[in-house]
């Protein structure tokens, strides 16, 4: 069975950065005021400002987001392998 993780936001609730990326394994399920997006393995992805949050399903990923802002929720994909 695949774990899952929930990925909080900013303090209000959105998180204001950007993120490019791989999905290697896995699932990553992003969450967004009015819609969800579910990338899989194999897939390239662009998330935009403004998402509440992410679920890893056992998910392996390279993410790239831009350096300057506050950290935050892009620590957390990185602890989700370790």
């Amino acid at each position: 069975m695949a774990s899952a993780r929930s990925l909080p936001a900013h303090c209000d609730g959105r998180c204001d950065r950007p993120h490019w990326g791989y999905v290697i394994t896995g699932v990553l399920r992003v969450v967004y005021p009015d819609h969800e997006e579910v990338v899989r393995a194999g897939d390239a992805y662009y998330v935009a400002p403004g998402h509440l949050g992410a679920v890893l399903h056992g998910a392996e990923l390279v993410d790239f987001t831009p350096t300057g802002h506050p950290v935050g929720a892009q620590d957390l994909w990185s602890q989700e392998q370790a």
